[in-house]
């Protein structure tokens, strides 16, 4: 398999600025943005997991090394607070 440089060549930014003397900034407003953003609630989350198993696998790491973290968290909290109530 070709390396990934040869798959995606570089977008050349230079090629744009020497066309148009500028890079132009592309900004938009919170309100133009308004119409196309979707909510998402757990079907919806659902549904886009399933289709991504990676996606998915990397959450599911994520969100149990969140809950280690927390409960070594708590663990710490509470024994500093009973060492200092000793």
């Amino acid at each position: 398999m070709p390396p990934i440089s040869k798959l995606h060549p570089p977008r050349d930014l230079s090629v744009e600025v020497a066309d148009t003397g500028e890079l132009p900034r592309q900004i938009s407003s919170r309100k133009d943005q308004a119409g196309s953003v979707r909510r998402i609630d757990a079907v919806r989350l659902a549904s886009d997991l399933a289709g991504e198993a990676m996606a998915a696998e990397k959450l599911r790491d994520a969100i149990n090394a969140f809950a280690k973290d927390q409960l070594g968290l708590r663990q710490s909290i509470a024994s500093r607070l009973f060492a200092a109530s000793a």
